[in-house]
């Protein structure tokens, strides 16, 4: 008999540091992952610093069905985007899946302030501009900038919509063309 309580209590110990291992294995990959995960930013005034896995950059209203939930009136918010020190020769590269402003602004300037002599994109999208309007409806519109990048927004009071949804990610110098 004590033979078989040793050997059910060995097995039980085995198991315990099976399980505890399996345990520790699970938090270092759910760690890792949350080092690298993207991370959310709704526009708003503010600046972020962009990490290794990008970021998921969306109007006021924030991710919604197919892409981006509505924005409200009136707005004035200023957003920058920023590189890691470590990383301070490389660009921003934002790839807009959804771009949906209708009559109001959204502008887009190289470095860390709105200055109109850095201005790279002035997107709005009415129905005024309708060739500019059908390529706002598909999305697909990229912006590369040399280092930090600055979003302006400014709705009016008249109209809203959809607002858009767009990842940032860093490229390395060599990935940028200039025109």
């Amino acid at each position: 008999m004590n033979k078989k309580k040793g050997l059910a209590q060995r097995g039980r110990t085995k198991l315990k540091s099976a399980l505890l291992h399996t345990l520790l294995l699970i938090g270092l990959l759910v760690g890792a992952n949350s080092a690298w995960a993207q991370t959310n930013v709704n526009m708003s005034n503010g600046t972020s610093e962009v990490g290794s896995a990008g970021v998921n950059f969306y109007d006021s209203g924030g991710p919604g069905e197919g892409g981006a939930t509505r924005y409200q009136h009136n707005e004035e918010y200023t957003y920058v985007f920023t590189l890691p020190s470590q990383q301070s020769s490389a660009g921003l590269k934002v790839e807009f899946s959804t771009l949906r402003v209708n009559d109001d602004h959204l502008y887009i300037y190289e470095g860390t302030a709105a200055d109109d002599s850095k201005l790279i994109a002035d997107f709005t999208c009415n129905d005024y501009y309708y060739s500019f309007a059908d390529l706002c409806a598909s999305g697909n519109i990229t912006v590369i900038s040399h280092g930090a990048i600055t979003f302006k927004f400014e709705s009016n009071e008249q109209y809203r919509d959809n607002g858009w949804a767009a990842n940032i990610t860093i490229v390395e110098q060599n990935q940028i063309v200039s025109n």
